[in-house]
């Protein structure tokens, strides 16, 4: 007993070491809370004045919502109003209780979320929000009886598809963006409306990202014109009342007497009929005779011309993030990778500046400024000298040279100018802050900068003259003038406007302040960048986004005057509003009681286990737990545990503890007095009582093989006594009770890198080193230590470099397995098991000390020391893309894996003799079920090539049927 509290005294110890560090800024300091009759706001206080308004104006729109869809949650939403992001953002969990979370950014230009007319970003995004979590907590009937039972595990309608929740949030929250327009529009001129299967899936492809809110906000709009909001929000009630995804179109057919499946092949038809009439408008008018530089439809940004060559950031769903340069002399493409993404690019001489999103700790991401050298790779270093600090949210830089430097500060709902002269930095604020700020750029005599900014709703040109030190409005558009350059001299701005509900490529003269319009496209033009008489720009079609351009017509009669819409120091439109009452945030009333019982259990090598489980968290992430228990049908196995987390900005602490009892029913091994193995089919139990603490940390590595990664070591200590509930089996060794108290201690570093079109992880390295010991000063009953290493690399053929595009998806994935284990062989615990093919999945996992061996049984090999080497090839042969209908599953992509696994255990010196090796074949597929959950299906066949066991009784192949990827 006095061991016991001993080893409780040192993980509280543990725990106590990050609280006193971060005495000075505790897990909660200056967080808040405002309660109203509706809803919780938790925020921090430099967000009191936004909280204040958001309650203020929150009470109307929660009211109107819940007239709206006849509905309300069983409890109180919590909203979590943040700055901790230099996006836009906004998300919703439902799980285990409703959280909003809005970061307070407006959104880019180029945003899909356009504002009611009378309300701003903040209240569109929430009213969005909060219509999103009206509909998915919806249950009524008997669903609405267990779901006060099971809490949010019984909610039917977050089964519905993204599309129509996203479109009847979005029809109620958000007037239609010329970016959906957009993404329409160049869908018809193509003739390819997304069908409803696609428009389903969350496929990270431009535009299929994007299809379920642009697509699904114009759906709902038509369901809403053609049936009314009554017959809508009939079939949402109706749905709630059944948690079978399948059953979506009996009920649409039901309320609207069609299944969905006809009613979007409807619209689709009538919204191409209405959007050719636009088309053919626009064709009249003179279609610009563009060319295309580019033809691969990738995501691309912020494009540059410098002595004659392109600059542009892109995301290349072959390769992922990077830097891409274009000759325009020798008309050849350079593809530069980088680990994150990029938020901006500017060059001098040889040097490029890129401002890189980069994640401070789980809770914030920053853009930084980096310096990037053409003649090598992406060095670690921050412009600035050492004494000048603070500036973390930096992007969209430009250079003049490099002693003259303009980036967008941001600051939460603020932006401001940075202009560095001589490493020194000066803030640039006008009269009224500007709320986003857009690629500013310096004149050719470096005199004036030119930006887009957005006030009081309109995105126009601005001018700062650095000689005069005054801010300039050149534009007074309702339009959004966005994305300017300079042509040749420095009276001349080319930028991209949506003047007449396209946005085109126009003209403004400094001197006499005439615009002219020079382009006529049907999907859009961004980014112009002049080269003499010609623009070079990013043109959107169908197919994605590519680099195009034209020659400047100087006879084009298409000019026009701005005319000025507003004065620019006008009221600020949230106005006066009602002071709520804040007090300190606590955590307490999110963290209990439970919100919710459901279903728990995994697939492991040696059962499978089934049970129920239930958990809490504070709105803040800060601190989290879990209770259940599983029941493990092959081993009669039962575990009762609860886990508990305390999560820092760059740490945590976790403790565990658990109860347990095992029945084996299969042949175990025990070692006999000669050392050799005999085998017993009696049964025997185990008991297990185990408390766990486990402190990590996070640190950032650049490591030569590990650029920008995160390095997380941990410690942990444990007690965990053991004991027989019945009698061991009369031909076995005694099993020994007693305790086992030790510490463990051990860090894994991770820069695996997927992109869109890959077939799981194509490059980078995973690598886990964790060492075990019982320790005697805790009074220990057994003497032991276990070191285990895992280790992953992924090699990408290079097809960029041979300009071998077939092979542009050809992997070599290593994994080497190995583990030793010293002292007293705690049986089964302490052993190593090869054998299997089980990999890592949502609904399976594997033992650190099961090792899969392909080819053989599960648990065909225990002893002390163990590896295994899996070498495979794997390449892509077919993307599917298809779902049937809404039917809850969609097919991406079928690939094949080649592998042979080398492996196997010793109990003495390791001895080539020793080694297994299997061989086989897996088809894979890559799926998404319920609209939203990621897996892959491995089918294929292992035949054992090499046998070391004993009997050499393994002699037929084995059918491999498994969720999840090998490694």
């Amino acid at each position: 007993m006095k061991i016991k509290f001993f080893c409780l005294f040192i993980i509280l110890l543990v725990l106590a070491i990050p609280v006193k560090t971060k005495a000075k800024d505790s897990l909660y300091k200056n967080w808040m809370t405002i309660k109203t009759p509706y809803f919780y706001i938790y925020f921090p206080k430099k967000l009191l004045d936004k909280a204040d308004y958001l309650a203020s104006k929150g009470e109307d729109i929660y009211k109107n919502v819940e007239e709206l869809l006849g509905w309300k949650p069983f409890e109180k939403p919590h909203i979590l109003l943040i700055d901790n992001k230099d996006f836009s953002y906004h998300d919703l969990d439902v799980f285990p209780y409703p959280v909003v979370t809005l970061n307070i950014s407006s959104p880019n230009p180029l945003s899909f979320y356009s504002s009611k007319e009378n309300d701003d970003y903040l209240i569109s995004i929430f009213r969005y929000e909060l219509i999103k979590l009206f509909v998915e907590t919806m249950a009524k009937g008997i669903d609405g009886k267990l779901h006060k039972v099971f809490g949010n595990a019984i909610s039917p309608n977050v089964l519905l598809p993204d599309w129509l929740k996203k479109g009847i949030a979005a029809s109620f929250a958000f007037d239609t963006s010329l970016m959906e327009k957009m993404v329409i529009r160049s869908m018809v001129a193509e003739s390819n409306i997304l069908s409803i299967d696609k428009a389903s899936h969350t496929l990270n492809q431009w535009p299929y990202k994007w299809a379920s809110f642009s697509l699904g906000h114009d759906f709902v709009n038509y369901l809403i014109k053609v049936y009314g909001k009554k017959r809508l929000m009939e079939f949402f009630h109706l749905h709630s009342s059944g948690i079978n995804p399948l059953e979506i179109n009996i009920k649409a057919e039901k309320v609207f007497g069609e299944k969905f499946l006809l009613l979007w092949d409807e619209w689709r038809m009538k919204k191409a009929k209405e959007v050719k009439k636009e088309i053919q408008k626009i064709k009249r008018e003179g279609l610009t005779e563009i060319e295309n530089i580019t033809n691969d439809g990738e995501i691309k940004s912020n494009l540059k011309l410098i002595n004659n060559r392109l600059y542009f950031l892109s995301f290349d769903k072959d390769r992922g993030n990077g830097i891409q340069i274009f000759d325009l002399k020798t008309k050849r493409l350079k593809f530069i990778p980088t680990t994150e993404k990029l938020t901006g690019i500017s060059l001098y001489d040889d040097k490029i500046l890129i401002s890189r999103e980069k994640r401070e700790d789980p809770y914030h991401e920053y853009n930084q400024l980096f310096l990037f050298s053409t003649k090598r790779r992406i060095k670690n270093e921050v412009i600035f000298k050492k004494g000048i600090k603070g500036f973390k949210r930096l992007r969209e830089p430009d250079l003049f040279n490099e002693k003259r430097i303009v980036a967008i500060k941001s600051n939460g709902d603020k932006e401001y100018l940075l202009l560095i002269l001589n490493d020194e930095p000066f803030i640039l604020s006008a009269k009224k802050p500007f709320r986003r700020i857009s690629t500013p750029r310096f004149s050719p005599n470096g005199k004036i900068i030119v930006f887009s900014a957005l006030q009081n709703k309109n995105w126009d040109l601005w001018l700062y003259c650095l000689d005069k030190k005054i801010f300039r409005r050149l534009t007074f558009n309702k339009a959004k003038d966005i994305h300017p350059s300079w042509g040749k001299g420095s009276d001349r701005i080319f930028f991209s406007s949506d003047r007449d509900h396209v946005f085109n490529i126009y003209s403004i003269n400094l001197k006499t302040g005439r615009v002219k319009k020079l382009t006529n496209l049907i999907g859009g033009g961004f980014f112009p960048a002049a080269n003499k008489d010609e623009i070079y720009f990013l043109n959107y079609s169908f197919k994605g986004w590519d680099i195009a351009k034209f020659k400047i017509n100087e006879n084009n009669k298409g000019i026009t005057k701005d005319e000025k819409s507003g004065n620019i120091e006008g009221k600020d439109k949230e106005g006066n509003y009602k002071k709520e009452s804040a007090y300190k945030y606590s955590p307490y009333k999110t963290l209990f009681p439970p919100r919710y019982l459901a279903p728990d259990g995994f697939i492991s090598n040696d059962d499978i286990q089934i049970g129920f489980k239930t958990s809490g968290k504070d709105v803040l992430n800060r601190i989290e737990y879990e209770t259940g228990f599983r029941y493990g049908i092959d081993a009669n196995f039962l575990n009762l545990y609860i886990k508990s987390k305390i999560n820092w900005d760059n740490s945590s602490c976790e403790i565990k503890a658990s109860r347990f009892s095992l029945k084996y029913e299969d042949v175990i091994y025990l070692p006999n007095e000669e050392g050799e193995y005999e085998a017993s089919n009696k049964d025997f139990y185990q008991k297990r009582e185990r408390l766990e603490s486990i402190l990590s940390k996070r640190i950032r590595t650049s490591l030569p093989f590990m650029n920008y990664t995160l390095f997380n070591p941990y410690i942990g200590i444990f007690f965990e006594n053991r004991g027989n509930i019945t009698s061991i089996p009369y031909n076995a060794l005694p099993i020994k009770e007693g305790q086992a108290t030790g510490y463990f201690l051990g860090a894994f570093l991770d820069n695996r890198k997927k992109v869109p079109r890959g077939i799981g992880y194509e490059s980078g390295t995973y690598l886990k080193a964790e060492f075990e010991q019982s320790f005697p000063i805790f009074g220990t009953d057994f003497h032991q230590r276990i070191f285990t290493i895992d280790m992953k690399k992924y090699l990408k053929i290079p097809y960029n470099k041979f300009r071998l595009k077939k092979f542009s998806h050809h992997i070599l994935a290593f994994h080497l397995l190995a583990g030793r284990s010293w002292g007293e062989d705690l049986f089964p615990l302490s052993s190593f098991r090869v054998g299997g093919s089980i990999g890592e999945g949502f609904i399976t996992k594997r033992s650190k000390r099961s090792f899969p061996l392909r080819g053989f049984p599960e648990n065909s090999f225990k002893g002390e020391k163990a590896f295994v080497l899996s070498l495979e090839y794997r390449f892509p042969i077919m993307d599917i893309y298809k779902g049937k209908d809404t039917f809850p599953l969609f097919l991406r992509d079928f690939h094949v894996g080649i592998f042979t696994d080398f492996g196997g255990v010793f109990n003495n010196s390791i001895s080539i003799n020793d080694i297994n090796m299997g061989a086989g074949i897996e088809l894979r597929s890559d799926i998404e079920a319920f609209w939203s959950v990621p897996a892959t299906i491995r089918l294929g066949i292992a035949y054992p090539v090499i046998d070391r066991s004993p009997d050499k009784k393994y002699n037929s192949p084995i059918l491999i049927l498994q969720m999840g990827i090998p490694f």
